[in-house]
């Protein structure tokens, strides 16, 4: 695979909640939560020269862009994607603005072929980038007093909200996958993005889709090997079902989907309850009972 996107826990951008807003726009009603402010303030950049309404430009995926430094960046309207049928394609559109602008949006038309075969326009989606919390790894995973290691926001979590309010002075990046279908004719394909905004003028990048002749196997076919930890009990508390409920499979089906999809090949089983003393802010159920015996023994 050319290009393999990272799988972002949806859990781990819902701990750092701070707030509740709501956001309306062409009766569009999406929720969200307020990110944690920046730490690294002696990082901040002079925004004051930054031109008026919505900045965008595709970037590398292979680079993460701080929230509050103004980006110093070539802009792009164009990015080139080259896969396999039943590939997934990953890139990554910067947003930055000096200026607050709200119900921000991200839209694909179909992906066409110069002799007019087409591609449904939701083989792409685009996926807001969220901010959290985190330190410098430094000696790496253990107690740690917080002082002692420096604290940043990263963009880490991919959002399902279709539309975004940008805060002034404020980097945001989106995500773009797309999804070859394994159905799809060989050749080249382009698709317009158009990144909406209230009050303000929209923007029209392209995507040219150059697809192989060559098809991938199904996930389950293949020979890598994904091992990412799950955390079913947090499915449950999100969804407020409960722990291994019918209903709270249900709700495991889409997480666990998005795994397999990716080449998860290995369940989690967590054999005592909350294992790491709340180190995840999130306390893991225990998935497998222990009886002591009247003997002393154990199962």
């Amino acid at each position: 695979m050319t290009n393999t996107s990272n799988v972002m826990l949806f859990i781990c951008g819902l701990l750092l909640t701070t707030s509740i807003a709501w956001t309306q726009g062409d009766n569009k009603t999406t929720d969200t939560f307020k990110e944690l402010p920046d730490p690294t303030a002696d990082t901040l950049s002079d925004w004051s020269g930054i031109p008026e309404g919505l900045q965008v430009s595709f970037v590398s995926i292979d680079r993460r862009y701080p929230k509050s430094v103004l980006p110093e960046i070539a802009p792009s309207e164009t990015e080139k994607l080259i896969g396999w049928k039943g590939e997934k394609l990953s890139a990554q559109l910067l947003l930055w603005t000096g200026e607050e602008i709200g119900n921000v949006e991200v839209k694909f038309t179909d992906f066409r072929a110069d002799d007019g075969t087409a591609l449904s326009d939701d083989i792409a989606q685009a996926r807001f980038v969220r901010y959290v919390m985190t330190d410098e790894f430094a000696g790496g995973c253990g107690h740690r007093k917080p002082e002692d290691f420096a604290a940043s926001l990263s963009p880490d979590m991919l959002d399902n909200l279709s539309q975004f309010d940008l805060e002034a002075n404020n980097v945001r990046p989106v995500w773009v996958t797309v999804e070859i279908p394994r159905t799809a004719q060989a050749g080249e394909y382009h698709a317009e993005v158009e990144v909406t905004g209230t009050n303000n003028p929209s923007k029209t990048l392209t995507v040219a889709l150059e697809v192989l002749d060559q098809t991938l196997p199904e996930p389950s076919e293949w020979s890598f090997h994904l091992d990412q930890w799950q955390h079913p009990s947090a499915v449950s508390r999100v969804d407020s079902v409960s722990v291994w409920s019918d209903e709270h499979f249900e709700a495991m089906k889409p997480v666990m989907q998005m795994l397999a999809d990716a080449g998860q090949k290995v369940i989690t089983a967590t054999l005592n309850k909350d294992p790491w003393k709340i180190q995840t802010f999130e306390p893991y159920e225990d998935m497998i009972i222990g009886t002591r015996h009247q003997d002393g023994s154990w199962s």
